[in-house]
């Protein structure tokens, strides 16, 4: 199991950001609140991507975004493959985008990626990158170790990003209380090594394969 830390990132170079802000027609991401009706109900785990916000994304990544899936590649290359020291990784195709928006969550359960509910390889490494600075009630809780439920925040900002093994570590959202939106980013890595190309469980929501060509693609040196 990786050990969860915080490390920094070029947010100008790799300016996911500028490019979230575009899309929505915004100066700041964590007044996105006030710029749309919000819907508060608390979303299932299946219909927790299903916003105005996560609609209006996913539509432009499907219609040929290339100014950030180039982006996303070239992170993953040039830097998630340097942080992990790899020369060869699996990687998660296209980021989820989470929103947790004031009275809301982001994501509706706390639990382990691996779990009978989400069924993904234990050997992941799961990158969470905020856009806005996630803190307190608005960000992402986590054990320190596995089934210890000694829950705390990530308290970071923009240029930062949290590591942590989420297949193995319980997670989730708290709602939040802080009045401010939180954007976010993640993303799960598969290091080589830990590939079953026999892996027998598929995605819950698009029913992916865990396998190069379906829900991860292939970085290298």
């Amino acid at each position: 199991m990786i050990s969860s830390k915080i490390l920094d990132f070029d947010c100008k170079k790799f300016n996911f950001r500028e490019l979230i802000q575009e899309l929505y027609k915004l100066e700041r991401l964590d007044e996105l609140h006030k710029a749309f009706d919000i819907d508060n109900d608390i979303k299932p785990i299946t219909k927790d991507t299903h916003s105005y916000y996560h609609k209006t994304f996913y539509k432009k990544l499907d219609s040929g975004w290339d100014d950030f899936t180039v982006l996303y590649n070239k992170f993953i290359k040039e830097h998630v493959l340097k942080i992990l020291g790899k020369e060869k990784i699996l990687f998660q195709t296209l980021p989820n985008l989470r929103i947790s928006l004031p009275n809301n969550v982001a994501v509706s359960t706390w639990h382990k990626d691996s779990d009978k509910d989400n069924l993904h390889p234990s050997g992941e490494i799961n990158f969470f990158l905020p856009l806005t600075k996630a803190f307190d009630t608005n960000t992402l809780w986590i054990e320190s170790n596995t089934n210890k439920n000694d829950f705390n925040p990530i308290n970071i900002d923009y240029g930062q990003l949290f590591i942590f093994s989420g297949g193995k570590l319980t997670h989730g959202n708290k709602i939040n209380q802080t009045g401010k939106t939180r954007v976010s980013f993640d993303f799960r890595v598969l290091p080589f090594e830990n590939y079953n190309p026999d892996y027998p469980f598929k995605t819950r929501t698009k029913n992916l394969a865990f396998k190069p060509g379906e829900y991860y693609s292939e970085a290298s040196v």
